[in-house]
């Protein structure tokens, strides 16, 4: 489901969530109320997601180079650490932005391809 349509369904959701009681009970079936807390879950999600686009707090500045900032924090109770990466990218045609976006994809592979050797086979910094 695209990001405005989940947006554009939580909408929905608040409105019946905001009815009385006694009106929103006739409405829900047990199919309907397992799609609302799906939506509530999504639309949370992408609000989470883009609050973090739009703020630094809780992450680690790394790097600035050639108008690419890199941000990183640890995943707690993970050996997981998360990257963050702002770029305005102009005059990329779409297949030069599917090579770049494919470097995140692979991150699996990363020790093949990440320079110095600084990557171990497991894809884990060492």
């Amino acid at each position: 489901m695209a990001l405005d349509r989940i947006m554009e369904a939580r909408n929905v959701v608040d409105k019946i969530q905001s009815m009385p009681r006694y009106s929103a009970v006739s409405l829900l079936t047990r199919e309907r109320q397992e799609k609302i807390n799906h939506i509530v879950q999504e639309s949370d999600h992408i609000t989470e997601m883009l609050r973090q686009l739009q703020t630094n707090d809780g992450w680690t500045f790394a790097n600035e180079r050639k108008g690419i900032t890199v941000h990183y924090r640890h995943e707690e109770g993970s050996a997981v650490h998360t990257i963050k990466t702002h770029a305005i990218l102009e005059n990329y045609t779409a297949t030069e932005f599917l090579y770049l976006i494919s470097l995140f994809l692979e991150a699996d592979l990363m020790w093949k391809w990440f320079p110095k050797k600084v990557c171990g086979t497991s894809g884990s910094f060492q």
